[in-house]
């Protein structure tokens, strides 16, 4: 397989996503990163999963890096981003979702985006 970038329907914008897909039925690890860049350059720090073979999901969040849309990036519109991305997964792969925050804030959001919303049914922050 080889990386795709992906556009992920959110309402009336779209979320940029960089993924490689292993297997439809794989573990599937959405990458949330710092938004002040955009995930292409940090692919560095996500990449290391394609030898275990998960499928990755490397996002921008609504308003940053190649997700451009007029939403601003809030608490409310990252759990909405992270909402249609494990709807996406769920559609199309397995339910066995789990989050990464490699870098800067994407831990804390991935912590919050854990305990804020329901969507996830089996996941971990890690």
């Amino acid at each position: 397989m080889a990386w795709q970038h992906i556009q992920i329907p959110n309402g009336e914008f779209n979320i940029f996503c960089n993924a490689y897909i292993s297997d439809k039925n794989a573990m599937n690890i959405i990458c949330v990163h710092t938004p002040i860049i955009t995930t292409l350059a940090l692919q560095q720090a996500y990449e290391p999963f394609v030898k275990h073979g998960a499928n990755i999901f490397a996002i921008d969040f609504s308003g940053t890096g190649k997700s451009i849309n007029s939403e601003r990036l809030s608490r409310k519109s990252f759990v909405k981003d992270l909402d249609a991305v494990v709807d996406y997964i769920e559609s199309s792969y397995s339910a066995n979702i789990h989050l990464y925050g490699p870098t800067g804030i994407g831990g804390m959001f991935a912590q919050y985006y854990a305990t804020a919303s329901t969507k996830l049914k089996k996941s971990c922050a890690i």
